[in-house]
This record gives structure tokens, C-alpha cells and sequence, in this order.
């Protein structure tokens, strides 16, 4: 079995995340992470077994990218836990002034 992953493959597929994420859709990022792990993975038996006829620098260069956004990715998951922790308290609190409502009836 052969594989010739590049690190760009799996910086493409981290950028993809990123406007995914960015749009909302946490499923899809889902979905997509997936795919990213068997990219990494495929990347990792790539350079063991080439022994790197990739340009070092080149690969350590789209990791570095891969990791900022990685971190952005997961400053728009806390906002959006942050914004659906907000939302749930709102419906817990409308659910108890309907409940006091219906009670004091």
C-alpha cells in the first residue's frame, strides 16, 4: 500500500474547517475532522516512509499554519458554547415564568 500525502492536503483540509466552522456548522467540522485525523495519519506514514523527500521546512511551515488555526477554530467553539449556554438559560427561564404562571392560576 502506498501513500503520498502532502502537508498541504492537510493544511487545505484545516482552512476547509475553519470556514465551516465559521459558518455555524459544527456538524460538518465534525465530519470533516474525520477526515482530516486519516489525512494526518496518511501524512505521518508518508514522510516515515519517503524519509522525508519532502521539504522539511515546507511541512514544519503548513504545521505551524495548521496549528493557528486550529487555534481560531477553537475561539469560535467557545463562542458558540458561550452563545448556546445563553440560549438554554433563556429558554430555562421562560419555561419557569411560564411555569410560575401557570401555578399561581
Amino acid at each position: 500500500m502506498s501513500f503520498t500525502v502532502s502537508s498541504k492536503e492537510l493544511l487545505n483540509l484545516t482552512q476547509t474547517m475553519l470556514s465551516v466552522a465559521e459558518a455555524g456548522n459544527w456538524d460538518e467540522v465534525a465530519k470533516l475532522e474525520t477526515q482530516r485525523q486519516a489525512v494526518l495519519r496518511g501524512l505521518e506514514i508518508t514522510i516515515n516512509a519517503t524519509g522525508i523527500g519532502t521539504s522539511m521546512d515546507s511541512i514544519t511551515d503548513d504545521l505551524r499554519e495548521v496549528i493557528s488555526i486550529n487555534k481560531r477554530m477553537l475561539g469560535l467553539g467557545e463562542q458558540a458554547k458561550t452563545e448556546l449556554a445563553e440560549t438554554m438559560s433563556g429558554l430555562r427561564q421562560g419555561r419557569n415564568a411560564v411555569n410560575a404562571y401557570y401555578g399561581a392560576k
